[in-house]
C-alpha cells in the first residue's frame, strides 16, 4: 500500500493534505482583533510586531532600534519581523480599508494592520511546513513516511494555534524543517555545497529565535554520521551559519551592547529571572519531563497523537539508523533545554514537532511494513483512528478562533447592561497578559484595581475576575485569592452575571482544556463577574 505510490499520486495527495492544513490555519484568523489596539491585545506579544513596524517607518530603515526612545528591541531575532514587514508592505493597502471599516470603532486600524499582515505571515510560513515535513520524511524514510508526516504536522493542533499569532514560532518551525531536512541530505550525500546550505539554514532559524542555536548539535552528528567528510565541509558549513545570521541581524554589529542586553535578558528570562517571577508556578504539573509529554505535547497535538509521537521516537532509538541519530541529536537535547527551564510554555515545545511526526509516520509504515492479515488491518484501522480523533480534536480547537473573544464578550455584556458611571474591580492592575481593565477604557465604566489587599474590593458594583490571575499567581499568594473568589461567589452578597468559559466543541464531543498551561488557554481565556446585589447608597468606592 504504502511502497505503490506514485510521484503523480503522491502530489495529489499532499496537496490535500495542505489545504487541510491551511484551511485550519487561516479559520478566525481575525481573532481579538474587534476594537483591538496595543492595549487591548488579544495575545501579550503581539506588541512586538506593532512597534518594530511603526519603529521600521519612523527610520525609514528596518533598525529595530527606536531612535526617539532610545530601546532596541533584540530580544526576537529579525528574521520574523523582516519577512512580516514584507507581507505588510504587500498587503498595506487592501488591509488598510479593512483595517479601518471592519474591526470597530475604537480599533486602531495601524494594530490591527500590522498584526493582521503578521499573522498572514504566519500562516503562511505554518503552510509551508508541510510539504517541508514531506521532504524531510521522504528524504530521510522514504514518501510514505513523508507523506504521513506531513499530514501529522497538518494536524498538530500547536502549529494550528502558533498560525493564528503573529509571533516567530511559525517561522522558526518552518526554518527549522528545512535545515533537518538539509542535514539529512547533505549526510546522505555529502558535498560542500550541502553542507554549507545546512548551515544557512542553521544560521537562519537562529536568526528567528537564538536558541536555535542547539541546531548545531544536529549538524555535527550529520557530518560525523556522513562516510565521505572533510574539516572543510564542516568549517564552511559554520561560516555559513554565522554570515547567514548576521546577514538577517546586521543591526547587531552597529548596536552590539543592546544585543548583549537582549541576548542577557533573555537568557535571565528562560533561567533565573525565570525562576524568581514564577516562582514554582509548574510545580503542580509534575516533573519536567512529564510536563512536556502530558501538558505541552498532550494538550499542543492530543493524547492519542502524542503516543503516537512518543513511539516512534523510542522506535527510532531502537533502529538507530543515520536519520534516527540525526533527529534524536534534535529531540534529545531540546527535550532537556525545556525540562531544565523554569519557564514552561506549551509553544516552546513546538519545535518538537516535525522530528516527532517524521518519526511517527515512519513507525507506522515499518508496522505495516512487518504486520500480516489481520494486523496489518489493525495497523491501519490504528493509525486512521488517531488521525480522525486528532482531526476532532484540531476543528473543536480551531472552531475557538470563529467566538468572540471572551474579554471583550464580557466587557460588551457589562457596558451594555451597566449604568453609566458604574464602578468594575479587578484582581490585579492591569498588565500584558492581565489586561482585563484595558478593554474597559473608554467605556461609561470605571475601573480600579486591588493594590495587594483583596478584603478592599469587597462592596464594588462589579467585581471581575481573570482566571489568568490564578496563573500569574505566586503559589503562595494563590490560596489568599481562590478565598476570594470563593467568598465573593458563595457569600450573598454578589450575584453572577457574566461567565465566559468556552469549551472546545465538535460535532457534540467536547474536550475540554482547563488543566492547560494558560498559553493553550488564549482563545479560551475564562472570565467571571459579579455584581453587587444591593448597593450601599450611602457608602460611595471610587475607583
Amino acid at each position: 500500500m504504502f511502497q505503490r505510490l506514485s510521484s503523480r499520486r503522491s502530489l495529489l495527495i499532499l496537496a490535500g493534505i495542505v489545504a487541510i492544513g491551511l484551511l485550519l490555519r487561516v479559520w478566525g484568523l481575525g481573532w481579538g482583533l474587534q476594537n483591538a489596539d496595543v492595549s487591548r491585545r488579544p495575545h501579550p506579544d503581539e506588541w512586538a510586531v506593532y512597534w518594530l513596524f511603526h519603529w521600521f517607518q519612523l527610520n525609514g530603515n528596518l533598525n529595530p532600534c527606536s531612535h526617539t526612545h532610545g530601546q532596541c528591541f533584540l530580544d526576537w531575532g529579525m528574521a520574523f519581523p523582516y519577512a512580516a514587514y514584507g507581507v505588510h508592505q504587500v498587503l498595506s493597502a487592501w488591509l488598510g480599508v479593512v483595517s479601518g471599516s471592519g474591526f470597530g470603532p475604537r480599533a486602531d486600524p495601524q494594530f490591527v494592520s500590522a498584526t493582521l499582515d503578521a499573522r498572514i505571515a504566519s500562516v503562511i510560513f505554518s503552510t509551508a511546513t508541510i510539504p517541508v515535513a514531506y521532504l524531510l520524511g521522504r528524504t530521510a524514510y522514504g514518501d510514505a513516511v513523508g507523506l504521513l508526516g506531513a499530514l501529522l504536522v497538518a494536524l498538530s493542533a500547536l502549529f494550528i494555534q502558533l498560525a493564528h499569532f503573529g509571533t516567530p514560532d511559525s517561522l522558526t518551525n518552518l526554518l527549522l524543517g528545512l535545515a533537518l531536512w538539509a542535514m539529512i541530505s547533505a549526510s546522505n550525500r555529502p558535498s560542500i555545497g550541502r553542507f554549507a546550505a545546512a548551515g544557512a539554514l542553521v544560521g537562519a532559524a537562529t536568526a528567528s529565535e537564538y536558541h536555535m542555536v542547539l541546531l548545531a548539535i544536529p549538524l555535527v552528528g550529520a557530518w560525523i554520521l556522513a562516510r565521505d567528510r572533510s574539516m572543510r565541509s564542516l568549517a564552511i558549513s559554520a561560516a555559513c551559519a554565522v554570515t547567514v545570521f548576521l546577514a538577517i541581524n546586521p543591526y547587531i554589529l552597529l548596536d552590539f551592547p543592546a544585543f548583549v542586553d537582549a541576548t542577557l535578558h533573555t537568557l535571565r528570562v528562560r533561567t533565573v529571572d525565570s525562576g524568581v517571577q514564577y516562582d514554582g508556578r509548574w510545580a503542580p504539573y509534575g516533573p519536567g519531563w512529564l510536563y512536556v509529554t502530558r501538558y505541552a505535547l498532550g494538550f499542543g497535538v492530543g493524547y492519542p497523537l502524542t503516543v503516537l509521537m512518543v513511539g516512534g521516537a523510542v522506535w527510532a532509538a531502537v533502529r538507530r539508523r543515520r536519520s534516527d541519530l540525526i533527529l534524536l541529536c534534535w529531540l534529545v537535547p531540546y527535550f532537556v533545554l525545556l525540562t531544565v527551564s523554569p519557564a514552561k510554555f506549551v509553544r516552546y515545545s513546538a519545535p518538537l514537532l516535525i522530528p516527532l511526526a517524521i518519526l511517527a509516520g515512519r513507525a507506522v509504515v515499518d508496522a505495516w511494513g512487518v504486520a500480516r492479515g489481520r494486523r496489518r488491518a489493525g495497523v491501519a484501522g490504528l493509525a486512521a483512528a488517531v488521525m480522525i480523533l486528532t482531526l476532532m480534536y484540531d476543528a473543536a480547537y480551531a472552531g475557538l478562533f470563529a467566538s468572540l473573544e471572551p474579554r471583550s464578550a464580557a466587557a460588551q455584556v457589562i457596558e451594555s447592561t451597566s449604568a453609566k458611571g458604574a464602578q468594575i474591580a479587578f484582581e490585579a492592575p492591569a498588565d500584558g497578559l492581565l489586561n482585563l481593565p484595558y478593554f474597559f477604557t473608554g467605556s461609561a465604566v470605571q475601573a480600579c484595581s486591588s493594590a495587594g489587599n483583596l478584603g478592599s474590593l469587597s462592596g464594588v458594583e462589579y467585581l471581575a475576575f481573570d482566571q489568568f490571575a490564578s496563573d500569574e499567581v505566586s503559589p503562595a499568594g494563590r490560596p489568599a485569592l481562590l478565598r476570594f473568589r470563593e467568598s465573593i461567589a458563595t457569600g450573598g452578597r454578589y450575584a453572577l452575571v457574566v461567565h465566559v468559559n468556552y469549551i472546545p466543541t465538535f460535532l457534540g464531543f467536547t474536550f475540554p482544556i482547563a488543566g492547560s498551561p494558560h498559553d493553550w488557554r488564549y482563545p479560551s481565556h475564562e472570565i467571571t463577574i459579579f455584581r453587587l446585589k444591593t448597593p450601599d447608597p450611602g457608602h460611595s468606592r471610587v475607583c
